[in-house]
């Protein structure tokens, strides 16, 4: 499957989504509505590319970190004409000002 889909899971509470939501193998981006623990938020950014807590936009700004981790994507970096393969998101303004 390609492109945006929605997958919802019932769940007991924050942990257990938590639990649930860490073992993804397409971790690229996740949204948290409501509160849960420091320790579970770490999670989620050590997980996923982008992580959304209680987001109120529609659209994704150029500011903000773009891309998954794991099996749901990853950057090709050119440094000195070699190709490099990079797991994480990036930075769309960093990305295009940095010196070669």
């Amino acid at each position: 499957m390609f492109g945006p889909f929605l997958a919802l899971i019932k769940v007991k509470g924050a942990t257990e989504a938590v639990t649930r939501a860490v073992r993804t193998r397409y971790p690229f981006a996740v949204s948290l509505f409501g509160t849960a623990p420091v320790e579970q938020v770490d999670q989620l950014r050590q997980t996923f590319g982008m992580v959304y807590l209680n987001p109120d936009f529609t659209f994704t700004p150029l500011r903000l970190p773009f891309g998954g981790k794991k099996d749901s994507g990853w950057i090709l970096e050119n440094r000195g004409g070699r190709l490099y393969r990079r797991d994480g998101a990036f930075l769309y303004s960093a990305e295009l000002v940095r010196a070669e």
